[in-house]
């Protein structure tokens, strides 16, 4: 499961990368931009992989916490 979710993390990301590099890259043609194109995409890449992985590790210690929990009472009784 968590390596479904890891993959799907790093797909967004590359997803995200994707579209605001090209968005970048057009406002590129109009206006000067203050940072390069695929610093735009790598900002919004990091954005969505970041807070992702910290969000799982976190559950996966709480998920695990939560099931050593809740089998200790059930084979205790």
């Amino acid at each position: 499961m968590i390596s479904f979710l890891v993959v799907l993390i790093f797909g967004l990301a590359v997803y995200g990368f994707i579209l605001n590099s090209s968005k970048a890259r057009a406002l590129a043609e109009f206006n000067i931009l203050h940072s390069q194109p695929h610093y735009h995409g790598l900002y919004s890449a990091f954005m969505t992989i970041v807070p992702a992985i910290i969000l799982l590790i976190f559950w996966s210690f709480i998920v695990n916490m939560i099931s050593n929990i809740t089998l200790k009472d059930f084979f205790l009784m």
